[in-house]
């Protein structure tokens, strides 16, 4: 949109530039009837009478063919404006289509301008799915190459653990086990301060009973592969939980029922 509007603008300029010319040829074919008329009439008859309905002609040609790119220009912007309204009524009443876009997003750039510019219709969920797209997107980042990454990407890492943290309450057991494969993946483990490890931890482990395996087991191999100092009790349970649910399940596959996905069925 920004683009658009900068080139309305600039095809504006053109067309007031293009009437300051033709005023100023004007005045030049007004200074030329005069020296024409007080020169002797046999110097080249008829010579100006031919070149001024000519350049008249092709001044006023000008200036429609730039008024008709102004116009153009103007219909794309209302245009655009108009999809921007609604798509922005549809994200505050369907939040899913802005999950959609998340994962839609085949770059860090794109992913990067879509938080930007829809950052205040981001909620939990839309957080922890972009931070998650985000370590799709760029696939492992050891901790040594953290810092060569581009500025950008290492902007939207920042913006987007940082808005994650504030999401802590607001987590529930899948969120906050993709927040934390993130956060591996993305190499920051050793850039989250002490409490905040603490934080996500002790979320997980108040959300820990509705968990599904998979949510347990990468958790797990994400804090371990961080460094993420846990205590015993914390590992007891998790690996108590973890235990439970392989009971469950191998219960339910001995009676040929069905279990809840959390137990592994």
């Amino acid at each position: 949109m920004l683009q658009l509007q900068r080139l309305v603008a600039q095809t504006e300029g053109n067309a007031k530039l293009s009437r300051q010319q033709q005023q100023g040829s004007q005045v030049h074919h007004a200074t030329a009837r005069q020296s024409s008329s007080s020169a002797p009439a046999a110097a080249l008859p008829g010579t100006f009478e031919e070149q001024q309905p000519k350049a008249a002609a092709a001044d006023v040609q000008q200036q429609q063919q730039l008024l008709q790119q102004q116009i153009l220009l103007r219909q794309l912007l209302q245009q655009q404006q108009v999809r921007q309204r609604r798509l922005q009524l549809q994200l505050r009443s369907e939040p899913a289509v802005l999950t959609s876009l998340v994962k839609r997003c085949h770059s860090w750039q794109h992913l990067q301008h879509l938080f930007n510019t829809y950052t205040q219709h981001f909620n939990a969920v839309h957080v922890s799915a972009a931070l998650t797209h985000l370590a799709q997107i760029q696939g492992p980042i050891s901790p040594l190459e953290l810092d060569q990454q581009p500025n950008g990407l290492k902007q939207l890492m920042r913006e987007l653990t940082s808005a994650a943290a504030a999401c802590i309450p607001d987590y529930g057991a899948r969120q906050l086990a993709n927040t934390i494969w993130a956060i591996s993946k993305l190499g920051c483990g050793s850039k989250v301060p002490r409490r905040l490890r603490n934080g996500y931890l002790t979320a997980f482990m108040q959300k820990l009973p509705g968990a599904a395996p998979q949510h347990i087991s990468n958790v797990a191999l994400a804090v371990g592969n961080m460094g993420w100092g846990t205590s015993t009790v914390w590992q007891q349970n998790l690996l108590q939980v973890r235990h439970l649910q392989l009971l469950v399940w191998a219960d339910c596959n001995v009676k040929g029922e069905y279990c809840n996905e959390a137990y592994g069925c």
